[in-house]
């Protein structure tokens, strides 16, 4: 039963942490395009990861909230991420042409509970 668990670490922006959760086979990792956020991706840290990282993309889910659909695109030229999770209040109309636009898997949901 366990081994269906996946696990998202989410606000990644440091390489080598990313590294080292590669290294720990962390399922999925999330890079935060929401500019509020304080694990907030910028562009050049982005470019970097694709460099890098680029081999391991299906690991990577791009967080977005509220985004243009130029946004999402403009972040899937640096890094091809695999997956696009929506974050915010977008519309069901907006959620199908990004799942139009983009051909990636696509998740709005993607809770992971923490028991303290």
């Amino acid at each position: 039963m366990l081994s269906n668990i996946k696990i998202k670490i989410c606000g990644q922006n440091n390489p080598a942490i990313i590294n080292h959760c590669l290294d720990l086979n962390i399922n999925y990792q999330g890079l935060i395009f929401y500019k509020k956020s304080p694990r907030f991706i910028d562009t050049e840290t982005l470019a970097i990861l694709n460099q890098y990282f680029k081999s391991f993309r299906s690991r990577f889910v791009g967080v977005f909230v509220n985004p243009t659909i130029d946004e999402i695109k403009s972040k899937l030229t640096i890094f091809d991420f695999d997956t696009i999770q929506l974050h915010g209040e977008e519309s069901q109309d907006f959620i199908n042409e990004v799942k139009n636009n983009f051909k990636k898997r696509y998740t709005n949901l993607f809770l992971l509970k923490i028991l303290r």
